[in-house]
């Protein structure tokens, strides 16, 4: 049982499995919502669409933060694990050994993703830098461009000219 930020253990083994159930099934939805926004994510990075990539790392800090909490409220299952298996009943531990594997294989589905997805921005990123350099560059010559063209207007003291449709 989870009092304010304390979680509070049993004084038998047993009696803790019903929480430690909780507790990894709170950890396997939250991993499975982490790997939703980590797909949306990847969109979002591929279409370059900013504002609702920002979106997505909002909600995927606030999944990263439950994670932690549960973490932390199942650190002290963890410390008496042995103990705790030790009264699990076989169906029990099938279902805890499930839970554990699919967050195992969520876990590394979402790092997985994650690191395409990291690649994909960099290679954005460069493309981008890239793109800056080739406009400054372009820049810089129209800026010489027009100073020789003053240039010239200059010393053939050429003054503009407007006319009208008669020429």
């Amino acid at each position: 049982m989870t009092i304010g930020m304390k979680t509070v253990v049993n004084a038998k083994p047993a009696g803790d499995i019903p929480m430690v159930l909780k507790l990894l099934v709170r950890q396997r939805d939250l991993y499975k919502l982490m790997g939703e926004f980590s797909v949306q994510q990847a969109e979002c990075v591929e279409k370059g669409e900013t504002e609702e990539l920002l979106k997505v790392l909002s909600q995927r800090q606030y999944l990263v933060d439950s994670l932690m909490e549960t973490n932390a409220e199942l650190t002290p299952y963890r410390e008496r694990w042995d103990s705790i298996v030790a009264n699990m009943t076989e169906g029990i531990k099938t279902q805890v050994n499930s839970l554990v594997d699919e967050v195992e294989g969520q876990l590394r589905e979402i790092l997985k993703r994650d690191d395409v997805t990291q690649k994909n921005l960099q290679a954005a990123k460069a493309e981008v830098g890239q793109q800056l350099q080739q406009s400054r560059h372009t820049g810089a010559a129209m800026g010489a461009y027009r100073g020789a063209a003053a240039g010239a207007y200059a010393a053939n003291q050429v003054a503009a000219r407007y006319m009208d449709n008669r020429g």
